[in-house]
């Protein structure tokens, strides 16, 4: 977890290299003021050997969607050979 102080963010960033999806607990204790929404970042594969080529560059590229429904404490799932980067709004 990181911080940004100029614009209250939080940063999660959740990595997932199996081949189950992983349902994750995420408790923030001691930030205030945490929004009930974010930005969620992820990357995801099929497998861990799949990569862009090039007559498919964007098989692997960043999906970028709201997320609702979270706070200081939430559930989440993270998704089978994935990296995922949550936003959260927080002080």
């Amino acid at each position: 977890m990181t911080g940004d102080p100029n614009n209250d963010a939080v940063y999660l960033k959740l990595v997932n290299a199996s081949s189950a999806a992983q349902p994750v607990e995420i408790n923030l204790s001691g930030a205030n003021n945490v929004g009930k929404t974010g930005t969620l970042v992820s990357l995801s594969g099929n497998n861990p050997a799949e990569t862009n080529t090039i007559s498919a560059p964007m098989r692997i590229a960043p999906l970028k969607t709201p997320l609702t429904n979270v706070g200081a404490k939430f559930n989440h799932t993270v998704p089978a050979y994935s990296i995922q980067v949550i936003q959260l709004q927080a002080k």
